[in-house]
């Protein structure tokens, strides 16, 4: 993170026509992973990505950083969640959402995407973890996404009620996930429920029976994917089973 303000490394990205403070906002979007580091792959396909959300969006950047600096009374840099929500509901930043075409219909899904960009696990938000999280859901607003989010959620209030080890076993993944809230919200983004036990068994490559956020995020994701990518291969064989599929998602 330090390269990117080395002073030449800053001039070239402003001559690109990245600001200083979009510096900051890229690291963020692009450390996928949350290690502190970034690939010069991942550096590259974020700047391309970047570009493409910021585009035409300046002025809306510009006017949540203003607003998220008047929102923090204390000056400490960050927003608690009660205080990002707040803002969020502010008509005027809803308008400047909407031109962002961020949809604000579930504040929850909202903030699950800014609290998945934290990059330290403090609470509360960055101005950058915020934006970052508006660009992420500007670039992929998909079922997968919003419910890789939430499970985070229900992931981190696991770990806090459990050992805050930053991990889950077995029984914990049991007590969490397979709960009637995760199962209506899955149902609710029209996404089928995963075998939680059998796709932690499939992760916990060292038998330790623990798992990271990071594991388990990357086999919900794959799960994800591939049955959607079997809805549109099923699709393609029987274009009347992808109709009705379509009529099922748009009902």
């Amino acid at each position: 993170r330090a390269a990117l303000v080395h002073k030449n490394i800053e001039k070239s990205f402003n001559d690109a026509g990245f600001l200083t403070h979009d510096l900051k906002l890229l690291f963020v979007t692009v450390d996928v992973d949350k290690s502190g580091e970034v690939t010069f792959d991942e550096l590259s396909d974020g700047l391309v990505k970047m570009k493409k959300a910021m585009y035409g969006m300046e002025r809306c950047v510009a006017f949540l950083r203003k607003t998220f600096e008047e929102n923090d009374k204390d000056g400490s840099g960050s927003l608690s969640k009660k205080e990002a929500l707040a803002l969020l509901m502010n008509p005027v930043v809803q308008a400047k959402l909407g031109q962002m075409n961020v949809p604000v219909d579930d504040l929850n899904d909202v903030w699950n995407a800014i609290d998945a960009q934290d990059l330290d696990d403090v609470e509360g938000v960055t101005a950058e973890e915020m934006l970052a999280g508006l660009l992420s859901i500007r670039m992929e607003n998909s079922a997968s996404a919003r419910a890789i989010n939430f499970m985070r959620q229900v992931f981190k209030l696991a770990d806090v009620k459990g050992d805050n080890s930053n991990t889950m076993s077995r029984e914990e993944v049991e007590e969490h996930f397979t709960t009637e809230r995760v199962t209506h919200k899955l149902e609710s983004l029209k996404l089928s429920t995963p075998d939680w036990l059998g796709i932690f068994d499939v992760l916990d490559f060292n038998g330790d029976g623990q798992l990271t956020w990071e594991e388990l995020s990357g086999g919900l994701r794959a799960t994800w994917t591939a049955v959607q990518e079997g809805k549109v291969r099923a699709a393609f064989d029987d274009p009347q089973a992808g109709e009705q599929s379509a009529g099922d998602e748009a009902s």
